[in-house]
């Protein structure tokens, strides 16, 4: 429609319809429907062509098409805007404010449409409706600005209507944000942008809302643009660390980027509690992880999340297990609304400190902050299943926790031990493992059961078929989230008597020496005298043996 637009206005005189065909290079099928728009819309009238079949078209709002053709060159727009103002004045005079007072109730679709309402505020003598003229003409080039970021370079809009733009989107924005409606918010974040493109605090909080969105490649690109307008601003780069470390899986970048936080400013605690996390979770450089987190504590010891890093890396890593709870006790008292150091405590107690009912307490008091958490309930069932034989409450909160994710496996893996090899509700455990499907992660598990539902069929040939497809999972070591398993296999395997015939496949097939410390953790709990027999093992292999078989005695 733009360009019959354009070619109406341009003949200036009255256009009839094959003049218009040979101007536009469009034919009837494709002219005629778009001129019954723009006429019905009030763009274009009608008129008899002189002395040619059928009708004629020209602009409706003449002052407007005498503008378009004063517009045929290049010029600045307020030079343009005070010489249409004085041709309007001058032509039209008392007749300006009729034509105002119609143009408010009329919509735009061009930037020419807008600079015409911008003129006629200028030159009517009702300052109202002036007033109301351009706040109308503002507003509409805030929307055609979504399409062409170039309307505000071109349009001379007031600091003062720009700034209250900026207030009302700030504002939208921060409740947009507060409500996680993050793909509003970043509609939001890109029109302040557009207000204001060398704004690096804009492009920081582009990049921190791509990252909510998973939108990784376009925070990045964000991230870097605050980092070129602001060089010297800690926030993008230590926002481009945590991008680095825990979506692009790219830890180089990430150790620079905090770095350079750090270098821009060493009083900021984050960039070296991001540097701590990264030592500890990818690098393994747990003297360095450490460091780091001390030197967080250092710079803010009101922050309790290095606090709780902290409980981790002793807990995980470093095998201090005083000093993790020590760690995990002081983060719960900077911050008691959050669920995660009471779950590490859960953990910590559970399966290093063996305090039971403090392992249950921190997980009821994780699940009281945060009762929607999968991981929590599935937790404090396998304390229930595992450690304290409460397995009625073991099903419940296996049942809660697969009511939160469907699309953890691990709550239905662990169910399904409880049913068949706790409660010996046998044909429950196959129907639940019969409604499932093998899982992306934890799929040594899924064939770990299958072996164990032969097992209990006596089938020992499909049992070894499938405990060989679990091994093969393993891919020579047995997965951190899924040993459990391994050890509940080998104490049911050993309670139905298949001790020994679990020994020789792993033997058949090189896990005796793959797996060693596991397989001969099985042969001192299948001997006469376990003690005896693991005093003829090397010490090396001894020690972890011996603690493999105190953990599988605990699932017998």
């Amino acid at each position: 429609m733009q360009v019959i637009l354009d070619a109406v206005a341009l003949h200036w005189d009255p256009i009839a319809l094959d003049d218009l065909r040979q101007i536009t290079q469009l034919e009837n099928p494709q002219l005629s429907p778009q001129l019954k728009r723009l006429y019905e819309v009030g763009w274009l009238d009608r008129l008899n062509a002189y002395e040619k079949k059928g009708q004629a078209y020209e602009i409706s709002e003449r002052f407007f098409n005498i503008w378009y053709l004063m517009r045929r060159s290049s010029r600045r727009q307020k030079k343009e805007l005070l010489c249409l103002t004085k041709f309007l004045v001058t032509l039209y005079g008392e007749d300006l404010n009729q034509m105002g007072e119609r143009l408010i109730q009329q919509g735009v679709t061009h930037r020419d449409h807008v600079s015409m309402q911008l003129a006629i505020a200028d030159g009517v003598k009702d300052l109202e409706l002036a007033r109301k003229l351009r706040e109308k003409s503002y507003k509409e080039l805030f929307d055609l600005s979504r399409t062409d970021a170039s309307i505000l370079k071109d349009f001379d809009i007031p600091g003062k209507v720009l700034n209250e733009r900026g207030k009302a989107l700030i504002e939208r924005m921060h409740e947009s944000i507060s409500a996680k409606a993050w793909p509003e918010a970043i509609i939001i974040c890109e029109e302040l942008i557009r207000l204001n493109p060398q704004s690096p605090a804009g492009w920081n909080l582009l990049g921190t809302i791509n990252q909510k969105l998973r939108k990784y490649e376009e925070a990045e690109v964000a991230y870097r643009r605050a980092t070129e307008l602001n060089p010297t601003d800690v926030n993008p780069w230590n926002n481009l660390g945590t991008l680095y470390q825990d979506h692009l899986g790219n830890y180089a970048e990430a150790e620079a980027a905090y770095r350079r936080a750090i270098k821009l400013d060493e009083t900021d605690a984050a960039p070296w509690f991001g540097l701590g996390t990264l030592y500890q979770d990818h690098l393994g450089n747990y003297a360095e992880a450490e460091a780091a987190y001390r030197r967080a504590i250092e710079l803010d010891e009101t922050d309790a999340a290095p606090w709780y890093g902290l409980g981790t890396l002793y807990q995980y890593q470093l095998g201090n297990y005083t000093e993790a709870e020590a760690a995990y006790r002081r983060a719960i008292e900077l911050d008691e609304t959050k669920a995660a150091p009471w779950f590490g405590l859960g953990t910590l107690y559970q399966y290093q400190l063996e305090n039971y009912a403090e392992a249950e307490a921190a997980y009821r008091r994780a699940i009281e902050l945060d009762e929607t958490d999968a991981i929590l309930w599935n937790n404090l069932g396998n304390l229930y299943q595992d450690y304290l034989r409460k397995y009625e409450e073991a099903e419940a909160a296996y049942l809660r926790a697969s009511e939160l994710d469907l699309n953890n496996e691990s709550s239905r893996i662990n169910l399904l031990f409880l049913y068949r090899d706790k409660m010996h509700l046998f044909d429950k455990a196959k129907m639940l493992y019969e409604a499932m499907d093998e899982p992306k992660d934890g799929k040594d598990s899924y064939w770990l059961n299958a072996s164990l539902f032969a097992l209990y069929d006596k089938n020992l040939g499909i049992a070894e078929k499938h405990l060989l497809q679990a091994l093969h999972y393993t891919e020579g070591k047995l997965p951190p989230n899924t040993q459990d398993d391994w050890w509940r296999f080998a104490a049911v395997s050993i309670n139905l008597g298949y001790g020994q015939a679990i020994l020789e496949v792993l033997q058949q097939n090189g896990y005796d020496v793959i797996l060693r410390p596991y397989f001969v953790a099985i042969q001192s709990l299948v001997a006469k005298d376990s003690t005896a027999f693991l005093n003829s093992i090397a010490a090396e292999v001894r020690e972890v043996a011996a603690d493999l078989a105190e953990r599988i005695k605990r699932f017998m």
